[in-house]
């Protein structure tokens, strides 16, 4: 499996200032933790365009090779903190990963093709995006590929019908609903005598407290 490679520095400083000095250069304050990591975590910084590439072409749920001063450290995006209006990166947390563990991933879910069922008249919806999968990391898939072309009206595609790679199990219940193709339901014309009054307020009763004689 090809990881996109992050190239980080080392930060020295740290506080509210020193990352918004760190964001303004172009740059997003990460942190990086893990067994192997010095101290168990560290603080560095990651190209913010760089970064941005490689979340669109590999998604944040792939592995990532870090460089760091020359050396490389294999990790996953553990959380990533957006800006709520401008939604632009301002914090990024990396783990390391320990290449010979079985671990946990969560993986989006790629249906390709069209199914049989929309073309019938049905809506194809999707229930899951994402599903969890545990592996060596070397193991990763680059991605989960499920294909919908033959699903019909009020079929269901169930996480026991996706297809993994050998050394790949799913962590998920089987019979989980990944998607479906429903029936488009009549409208129903609601008449005015359908159409329930509107609730009354019911005033809450004061009781007065009698003042000991």
């Amino acid at each position: 499996m090809e990881r996109p490679i992050l190239q980080a520095k080392i930060r020295t400083e740290l506080g509210k200032n020193h990352c918004k000095t760190v964001r303004k250069a172009g740059r997003i304050p990460a942190i990086v933790y893990g067994a192997e990591v010095a101290n168990g975590s560290m603080d560095v910084s990651l190209d913010n365009a760089e970064f941005d590439r490689a979340i669109a072409k590999y998604s944040a749920n792939g592995l990532f090779d870090l460089e760091i001063n020359g050396e490389r450290k294999t990790v996953y995006v553990a959380e990533i903190q957006k800006h709520v209006i401008r939604r632009t990166y301002t914090h990024v947390d990396l783990h390391q990963i320990e290449m010979n563990v079985i671990q946990s991933f969560k993986m989006p879910i790629s249906f390709v093709g069209s199914p049989v069922g929309v073309k019938n008249g049905g809506i194809f919806e999707i229930q899951i995006h994402q599903i969890e999968i545990s592996c060596l990391p070397a193991a990763l898939p680059d991605r989960i590929e499920v294909d919908i072309t033959n699903l019909g009206i009020n079929e269901v595609v169930y996480a026991k019908d996706i297809v993994l790679p050998e050394n790949v199990t799913l962590d998920n219940d089987e019979m989980m609903v990944l998607a479906i193709v429903s029936s488009i339901a009549e409208e129903v014309e609601v008449t005015e005598t359908e159409i329930p009054a509107e609730p009354e307020m019911i005033k809450e009763k004061k009781v007065e407290e009698k003042k000991p004689e």
